[in-house]
C-alpha cells in the first residue's frame, strides 16, 4: 500500500516541480525576495523529501534563508524607531526550526558532492538554530520557576488576608503561571520535532574523521540527554570506545545507529 501510494503521487509530485521550476525561472531577483519566505522553504522541503532532488532543495533552501535574512534586517529597522514593535514566540520558533531544516538540505547537497568544509558550515547553521530554541526553552523554564514562586507566596499571604482584592490578584498570578506553561510545553513540542539526533551524528561524523574526540564527546553526550533508549545505549558505547582510542592511540569502528 505504501508503494503503491508513491507511485501514484509521482504523477502529482513531477506536475508540481514542474510549475515550481516555472515560478522560479520567471521570477526576477526583486521578486523573489518580496515572496513569502515560507513559499521557498516548502518548495526546498518538496524537491528534498519528496523528489530526493538534492540540488533543487539547497536552490530554494538558499533562497528562503536570503530572504528571512533580509526580513529580519527591516524587523530591526523597524525595531530602531518602535522599541514596542516585535514578533511572537510561534513566529520565532517557526523560522528557527525551518533554518534548521533549510540548513540540513544544503549540508546534505555539499556532503553528496563531497564538499566536507561546507558540509559542516551549514551543519553547525542548522546545531545553532537548534541551540536557539534550547535558549528559549531555559529562558522559559527560569520564567516559569520565577512565576511560580510568586504564586506561592501570594497563596501563602492568602492565609492571613481573604480579600476579594487578594483572590483576584492570585487568580490573575496563576492564568500567567498558566500561559508561560503552556508556551514551554510548545516549546518543548517543536524541539522535540527535529531531527536533533541525526544532525548530532552528523556533526560526530566530521569531528571523528578530523580526530577531534572532545568535540565528538560532546556531541555523544548531548544524545544522552535526548535520545531514544536504543540511542543512549549506542552513545555510552561509542563514548567508551572513543575513551579507549585517547587511551592506546588504535583506531575503532564506529558502532552505527
Amino acid at each position: 500500500p505504501l508503494l503503491r501510494s508513491r507511485i501514484s503521487a509521482l504523477p502529482k509530485n513531477v506536475l508540481a516541480s514542474f510549475y515550481y521550476d516555472k515560478i522560479l525561472a520567471e521570477a526576477k531577483e526583486e521578486d523573489l525576495s518580496k515572496q513569502d519566505p515560507y513559499l521557498f522553504y516548502q518548495m526546498g522541503i518538496f524537491f528534498f523529501e519528496k523528489l530526493g532532488d538534492a540540488n533543487k532543495g539547497k536552490i530554494y533552501s538558499e533562497i528562503f534563508l536570503k530572504n528571512l535574512s533580509n526580513l529580519r534586517k527591516e524587523e530591526e529597522e523597524k525595531r530602531k524607531l518602535d522599541d514596542k514593535f516585535g514578533i511572537g514566540l510561534k513566529e520565532v520558533i517557526r523560522r528557527f526550526k525551518s533554518e534548521f531544516n533549510a540548513n540540513i538540505i544544503i549540508a546534505e547537497f555539499h556532503r553528496k558532492n563531497k564538499y566536507p568544509e561546507e558540509e559542516l558550515v551549514f551543519l553547525n547553521k542548522s546545531y545553532s538554530a537548534y541551540q536557539s530554541i534550547v535558549g528559549y526553552i531555559n529562558f522559559q523554564k527560569e520564567k516559569m520557576a520565577e512565576q511560580k514562586k510568586s504564586v506561592n507566596d501570594i497563596k501563602f499571604n492568602l492565609l492571613n488576608s481573604t480579600s476579594a482584592e487578594s483572590l483576584e490578584i492570585f487568580r490573575e498570578e496563576e492564568e500567567k503561571l498558566f500561559d508561560l506553561k503552556t508556551d514551554y510545553d510548545f516549546l518543548l513540542i517543536e524541539n522535540n520535532s527535529l531531527q536533533r539526533v541525526n544532525l548530532l551524528l552528523k556533526l560526530i561524523q566530521n569531528e571523528e574523521e578530523n580526530r577531534n574526540y572532545k568535540k565528538a564527546k560532546e556531541y555523544y553526550n548531548e544524545i544522552l540527554l535526548i535520545g531514544t533508549d536504543s540511542e543512549i545505549h549506542l552513545a555510552l558505547k561509542n563514548l567508551r570506545r572513543i575513551e579507549q582510542i585517547e587511551a592506546d592511540g588504535y583506531s575503532r569502528k564506529k558502532l552505527l545507529f
